[in-house]
């Protein structure tokens, strides 16, 4: 029985686990860091462990062993990009040679212990859509190629494509796919691509030296357009429509009070809309940042805060410019009034002063 070992392609470092059954069939993408970890019971003393890579085209041996006087020994046949790390292999930059069975053997005072799984290398092809893209089988086509298969397992549907040659050297063909989708001999080309054509594509080749499979993750990059505007609030609000994948929105400067939503149709397209709040800053001018893979440097607009709330905080400050202007004239009037008056009483005469 496999079992499928779902991968993250987001992560730069994918941990398998191989010990919950004898055999896997594990997958991850070309280029990236594989961790493979032999699950068995260590015992009390671990005596040895090996690995043997039986891969596409070559076979090698990784080993440690302990000897009987606790020295310990290393041996490896295999590529530099390979490291035994205790129970685990490590596989850097991982390449379609590196496919093919990966068995751990384990031995400790408790037994031997096996575990083995199937490697299998996915490969990633990105293209923007309307584009055409093509697509390759990396295989040894040997000297007669008997047929090849593209099963194609998309965002919304699935489909088939194939080539055989028949026994008296002609071909049949047969597709369920678009139109714009082809095949000749080991590859594939999909004209005017769309988000749609957005899936795994699975090439399986056979010829006389057997059986070769493939796997091919399709990413078709849409640019978003952009828009930035002030909303019936008077905030600032920036959204990216239609982008695959949908785009990154951040502001300048940071704020905390930023709310972002994501939404997606049926048609795989993505859309970003993200509000900046007024409230709490004194910010007269505000940038709009949006990063996506399908620009080459990240789109940056620049808008200045007002509307409805610039308004009513312009008309909050005339009225305490305009109180403070009144209490100062206020004060200044009394101030000049209270000076008048002690000067008409220092010169009034003493006579008068004394009359009264």
């Amino acid at each position: 029985m496999e079992h499928l070992q779902s991968v993250s392609f987001l992560m730069g470092l994918v941990v398998l686990d191989l010990g919950a059954l004898s055999i896997d069939v594990v997958r991850v993408r070309r280029g990236r860091l594989m961790v493979l970890k032999c699950e068995a019971d260590p015992g009390d003393s671990l005596l040895s462990f090996t690995w043997k890579l039986h891969l596409y085209n070559s076979s090698c041996v990784i080993s440690y062993k302990i000897e009987k006087d606790n020295t310990k020994t290393s041996y490896s046949s295999c590529s530099a990009r390979m490291r035994n790390d205790h129970l685990s292999l490590t596989i850097n930059n991982t390449e379609i040679s590196d496919e093919g069975t990966y068995t751990c053997e384990v031995v400790n005072d408790k037994g031997t212990f096996i575990r083995t799984s199937f490697l299998q290398v996915l490969d990633v092809a990105t293209t923007r859509k309307g584009r055409t893209a093509h697509l390759k089988c990396e295989v040894d086509p040997g000297d007669t190629l008997l047929a090849v298969t593209w099963k194609l397992r998309l965002y919304n549907s699935s489909c088939v494509l194939s080539n055989k040659t028949e026994k008296n050297n002609t071909t049949t063909s047969y597709s369920s796919c678009s139109p714009r989708m082809r095949s000749n001999h080991s590859s594939l080309t999909i004209s005017n691509t769309e988000i749609y054509d957005e899936g795994m594509y699975i090439c399986e080749v056979v010829n006389h030296k057997g059986t070769f499979i493939r796997y091919t993750l399709l990413n078709v990059l849409a640019e978003p357009s952009i828009f930035l505007k002030l909303n019936n609030d008077g905030s600032p609000e920036c959204g990216a429509i239609g982008g695959n994948p949908p785009a990154e929105i951040s502001w300048i400067p940071h704020s905390d009070d930023i709310n972002n939503t994501v939404l997606k149709d049926l048609g795989q397209m993505g859309a970003v809309i993200s509000t900046f709040s007024r409230e709490g800053t004194n910010e007269t001018s505000v940038t709009c940042v949006v990063s996506h893979p399908s620009f080459i440097n990240p789109w940056k607009g620049d808008i200045t805060l007002g509307g409805k709330y610039m308004c009513y905080k312009l008309r909050f400050d005339n009225i305490v410019r305009l109180i403070i202007t009144v209490i100062f004239t206020v004060l200044l009037a009394g101030l000049f009034i209270s000076l008048k008056i002690k000067r008409q009483v220092q010169n009034l005469p003493e006579e008068q002063i004394n009359k009264d």
